[in-house]
C-alpha cells in the first residue's frame, strides 16, 4: 500500500521530521515516477483510508489527524507557532468569517 494512502496506525509525519521536513535529493526519474503514478488509485486508497477512519474513531479521528500535523509542524519548527503567527491566524480567521456573513447576509428566503 501507497505509504501515502495511509497505513494504519502510521505517523505519517515521523519520516519528514527526521529530516527536518527537507527533500535532501530530487532526481528527474523520480519526479517522472511521482507523475505517472496511479493517482485514480491513489484518490480511492485515501476515500478508504478516511471512510475507516470515520467508521473507527468517528469525529475524534480528525482530532487525531490534526494533532500529528500539530506534532510535525512542532518537530520542524520547534517554536512554532510565535505571537506573530497567532496574530496572523487569528486576523485569518477574522476576514474569512466577515466574508461567510457577508455572503450570509445578500442570500435570498
Amino acid at each position: 500500500e501507497d505509504r501515502a494512502a495511509g497505513a494504519e496506525g502510521e505517523d505519517f509525519c515521523e519520516d519528514a521530521g527526521a529530516r527536518g521536513g527537507k527533500i535532501e535529493s530530487m532526481e528527474a526519474a523520480d519526479i517522472v515516477t511521482f507523475a505517472h503514478r496511479d493517482w485514480g488509485r491513489l484518490a480511492d486508497l485515501k476515500a478508504e483510508y478516511w471512510a475507516r477512519l470515520r467508521a473507527e474513531h468517528g469525529p475524534g479521528g480528525a482530532i487525531l489527524i490534526g494533532d500529528q500535523l500539530r506534532r510535525q509542524a512542532l518537530r520542524q519548527h520547534p517554536a512554532w507557532p510565535t505571537e506573530d503567527d497567532r496574530r496572523l491566524d487569528l486576523e485569518s480567521h477574522i476576514r474569512v468569517s466577515a466574508a461567510f456573513r457577508s455572503v450570509a447576509s445578500t442570500r435570498r428566503p
